[in-house]
């Protein structure tokens, strides 16, 4: 339990039971109150900035704002947009769909569950209490046996706070896949905030055997007021597969928990992703990957940079199960300091209690490497330009593994515009490719 210390907080005592969609969830987060850092997976996000404000729930009938407006309106995907955690038709568009094919707004979607989430994440229990209360809508998508969906599908999960009022609002998301699908899945976040807001979002997805699912993330929050908290939770049988590739590029705070339990022989996941920290904001990734059969297989690849007075975080831990025979897994995650005032903390975690396994990891962090800062100006560029070459460099190598190319283009651009000088960078979408 995280202690009484969070429980009497502005952020708790604002709560307003009337708003709640689920009122046991509610009492559940009321009574364990937000995780705070005397829990060790928490003690390197202090989430001090939540509970001592009063965040309003959003309500329903915000407009669409710059960033969501310059988001491209592609026609080769099947978009479904959030605005402020409710469903905006407006802004999104469903073509046809195969046969039993269920993608909806969980506000229209019928008999549809929330799901109840193991406590991989501690800490995340109460958290999933608070989503889960106050939670109106998300996606749901449940895809039939022997079902490819020949088209993206693409989330938008839009913040707009025009006024002076600090807000929160909540997604909660479902995914099925049946036997031998494929599905595509594409989440962009970010946000127009003049004031505080908070976004909470908790996907759940069980994907069956042989079922594949590519998930791309970009999250572009504003470093002054855009805080998030986020968790994916995937249950994969036999033979199935899931990458899950994720940009975080922005942030006043976000913590994202990425949780894979392979269950059946055959399964695997990938999990990758960069963060770009600064203008003093805090970025968190945790994962969480139980090797739970024989013969299961996992990759992770983090790369971060924290510069200015930031701080970012990464945690991975692998559990390998008794008798999860020759699970192969192999993590490696490093971070770049731009800044003698930034920060970086990293844990990679092995659990192991089978004998016959094939894992590893590494860890990583330190500055850019002097000897080609020197090969790059001897080649005629100017020192501000060669370090942007080569912090650009060290993020790209894991955001080319994005599976969705446009998505890819996008955080490269984002990469540049974060980087002094990195409009010199003038083709950054070729780096991408």
């Amino acid at each position: 339990m995280s202690g009484p210390a969070n429980k009497s907080v502005p952020f708790v005592e604002a709560l307003n039971q009337q708003d709640a969609q689920d009122a046991d969830a509610l009492a559940t987060f009321i009574d364990v109150g937000l995780p705070t850092k005397a829990l060790e997976a928490w003690k390197q996000t202090n989430l001090r900035p939540v509970a001592q404000q009063a965040f309003a729930l959003a309500a329903d009938g915000a407009p669409a704002g710059a960033w969501l407006e310059a988001q491209d309106a592609s026609t080769d995907t099947d978009r479904i947009v959030f605005i402020n955690g409710h469903f905006s038709a407006d802004a999104s568009h469903i073509g046809d769909l195969p046969d039993g094919v269920v993608l909806a707004p969980r506000s229209q979607a019928q008999n549809t569950t929330v799901a109840n989430l193991g406590q991989r994440s501690p800490g995340f229990a109460a958290l999933d209490a608070l989503n889960a209360a106050f939670a109106h809508d998300g996606l749901v998508l449940h895809v039939p046996d022997n079902t490819t969906l020949s088209r993206p599908i693409e989330l938008i999960d839009y913040a707009n706070n025009t006024s002076d009022q600090a807000q929160m609002a909540h997604l909660r998301h479902q995914i099925v896949l049946g036997r031998n699908t494929h599905v595509q899945l594409i989440e962009r976040v970010g946000g127009d905030l003049a004031s505080d807001q908070l976004n909470s979002a908790v996907w759940t997805g069980s994907l069956g055997d042989n079922a594949q699912l590519a998930m791309s993330r970009l999250g572009a929050l504003p470093d002054d007021t855009g805080m998030r908290l986020q968790r994916i939770d995937l249950t994969l049988g036999r033979d199935a597969k899931v990458t899950v590739a994720s940009a975080d590029l922005g942030g006043k705070l976000v913590r994202v928990d990425t949780d894979v339990a392979l269950t059946a022989p055959g399964s695997e996941a990938h999990v990758s992703g960069i963060y770009f920290a600064d203008n003093g904001g805090h970025i968190d990734n945790h994962t969480r990957i139980e090797h739970r059969a024989e013969h299961t297989t996992s990759r992770e690849l983090f790369r971060g940079v924290a510069a200015g007075k930031s701080k970012a975080v990464f945690n991975g831990m692998v559990v390998v199960e008794k008798g999860a025979q020759k699970t192969d897994s192999d993590q490696q995650t490093a971070a770049l300091l731009l800044s003698d005032r930034a920060q970086v903390a990293s844990k990679p975690e092995l659990e192991i209690y089978a004998d016959d396994v094939k894992c590893a990891h590494g860890n990583s962090i330190g500055q850019l490497d002097e000897a080609a800062l020197f090969y790059l100006r001897s080649r005629g560029l100017d020192e501000q330009t060669a370090r942007t070459v080569l912090t650009f460099s060290f993020l790209n190598s894991v955001l080319e593994l994005m599976p969705d190319t446009d998505l890819r283009s996008a955080a490269a651009r984002l990469v540049r515009d974060r980087m002094p000088g990195g409009e010199r960078l003038q083709d950054a979408e070729a780096f991408a490719q």
